[in-house]
């Protein structure tokens, strides 16, 4: 993540299982029901790779559905890729999140219901369709299967070759 001298991005969880929580952001964050996920939300309607936000190439925030069962939501408008703006909110399951951009100094740890998030793991951010497909679904009708049609993995949103 681009951090600004005086800036920094969080999630603020307004419903849902992790109401109240504060969430920082970094470089890629996955939202779902595993526990290998980041932001873990453990309700109905949650899959277990369920979206994910990024930092594009332009520095800007990208909330991307992840193939859910269930979808991800702008108010009532189901999306498959958004990117996002101070005080949007967004709803995963019964998990509601507003995106923030915040002036002032860095938080730290100490600070009540804050999550520092790591962000990804050091590996490659590119992967071809075979190796998407491995990594994110044991289902034979999983449509990563097609996965010459997705730019991005289904899971963790990085580049298909």
């Amino acid at each position: 993540m681009i951090l600004y001298s005086s800036m920094y991005r969080r999630l603020c969880a307004l419903q849902g299982p992790l109401s109240g929580q504060v969430f920082l952001l970094s470089a890629r964050i996955m939202f779902g029901r595993r526990g290998d996920t980041d932001i873990q939300i453990l309700s109905k309607g949650v899959s277990r790779h369920h979206a994910c936000v990024f930092e594009d190439d332009d520095g800007g925030m990208v909330l991307m559905d992840l193939s859910s069962k269930n979808g991800t939501f702008i108010g009532e408008q189901s999306i498959g890729r958004h990117e996002l703006q101070p005080g949007d909110v967004f709803r995963i399951g019964e998990g509601e999140f507003m995106y923030e951009e915040v002036n002032g100094e860095d938080p730290t740890a100490d600070s009540v219901n804050l999550k520092i998030l790591s962000g990804p793991a050091e590996e490659r951010t590119v992967m071809d369709a075979a190796e998407a497909y491995e990594r994110t679904c044991d289902r034979d009708d999983c449509p990563a299967l097609d996965a010459a049609d997705w730019q991005f993995c289904p899971r963790c949103g990085l580049a298909i070759t």
